[in-house]
């Protein structure tokens, strides 16, 4: 395959939309639709695969884990994922016009979309009904999905991954919480 036949392949990375923390001023359905115009100019007639390599939401930052007992270091269990479903349904509210923007592309047959998991989204291992509202509000298939760690694009020569995977504070095997890792291995080695 020539490189002008390959897909082109678009990484994104930290986004962090947030359910009610501060953001930026600038309208992120405007910055993906400047965005586009770039991308449709730079792929001619090919497909165009936008990547989000991890921390597209910041789950772990919500204010909404004070409203109770549970805790985003917390093991998994009904109570977290309620609220782990509660902080995406309220940044796919806040972040609608954006969402929209995107699964109009993709609808549209114009773009293919990827979701990695990051270290401040990684919760979404635990909340399948919640992965299924993301990919829905990404392109409008209502269907379970996993989202992984990793993707590889070999006609590229690419591996993608979030960066906290090489970052020793912030790596955690199995996905587990940094704090409690953290914590866990000083208190071993006391």
């Amino acid at each position: 395959m020539s490189k002008s036949d390959r897909p082109m392949v678009i990484f994104v990375s930290d986004l962090h939309l947030t359910d009610a923390l501060a953001g930026t001023a600038i309208s992120k359905a405007q910055t993906f639709e400047r965005f586009w115009i770039r991308i449709a100019a730079a792929r001619g007639a090919r497909p165009a695969h936008l990547c989000f390599v991890g921390d597209l939401f910041d789950i772990v930052r919500s204010p909404k884990w004070l409203d109770g007992a549970y805790r985003p270091y917390h093991d998994p269990s009904p109570q977290v994922v309620a609220v782990i479903d509660r902080i995406v349904e309220d940044i796919l509210i806040r972040e609608a016009e954006f969402f929209t923007a995107v699964r109009s592309r993709v609808q549209s047959g114009e773009l293919t979309v990827h979701y990695l998991l990051g270290n401040h989204d990684r919760l979404l291992t635990f909340a399948p009904a919640t992965r299924r509202r993301i990919w829905k509000a990404f392109t409008g298939e209502d269907r379970d999905v996993e989202l992984g760690c990793e993707i590889s694009f070999p006609d590229h020569g690419v591996l993608a991954y979030h960066g906290h995977r090489g970052d020793p504070i912030n790596e955690t095997p199995g996905f587990g919480s940094t704090v409690l890792s953290t914590w866990s291995s000083k208190s071993r080695t006391k």
